[in-house]
């Protein structure tokens, strides 16, 4: 100390000022992307109640969402005749 001051060495600051921008932005994007993740969550539950679709299939089938090939989709949807009147499944 040189009368009651610190001595800094050029750039400190600067550099700890860095440091602490960059550890703000990462807490934040941390935060966001909690809080897309619970969003998302609490949306997609909506969705699978309202649309009467079966949860845990539904997990499995967003889960690969994008590389999934074939019949997954009615693993996800409630079984529904095709033919059926009461479901506007026929003309």
């Amino acid at each position: 100390m040189l009368h009651g001051r610190k001595l800094v060495t050029p750039g400190v600051k600067e550099q700890q000022r860095a440091e602490l921008h960059k550890t703000i932005w990462q807490i934040a994007s941390d935060l966001r992307g909690s809080y897309i993740a619970t969003q998302r969550e609490k949306e997609l539950a909506k969705i699978i109640s309202a649309e009467n679709l079966k949860s845990k299939e539904t997990g499995r089938f967003l889960d690969g969402a994008f590389c999934t090939t074939g019949t997954a989709t009615t693993k996800v949807l409630p079984a529904v005749s095709r033919f059926s009147k009461d479901k506007n499944h026929s003309a």
